[in-house]
């Protein structure tokens, strides 16, 4: 399992993700098994964690000039 590999987009990590959890919960993984899977997931979480603060910055920015385009409209 390769830990740095950049998924494609946000959607393909919370899947990637989500099927981690699965193999956690698999008695059947062992516990070096485990210790890669949580690296993997760790890294996905901080991946998603960024994009989704890449995504509310672009939004707040949006807004703002959205807001500043009313205020000059109402002048």
């Amino acid at each position: 399992m390769k830990n740095k590999k950049e998924p494609q987009n946000f959607e393909d990590a919370l899947k990637e993700l989500e099927e981690l959890s699965e193999m956690i919960q698999d008695d059947s993984t062992s516990l070096d098994q485990m210790l890669e899977i949580f690296e993997r997931g760790s890294y996905l979480s901080k991946y998603c964690k960024n994009k989704l603060a890449n995504v509310d910055e672009k939004i707040s920015i949006l807004i703002k000039k959205n807001e500043n385009i009313e205020k000059k409209e109402l002048k």
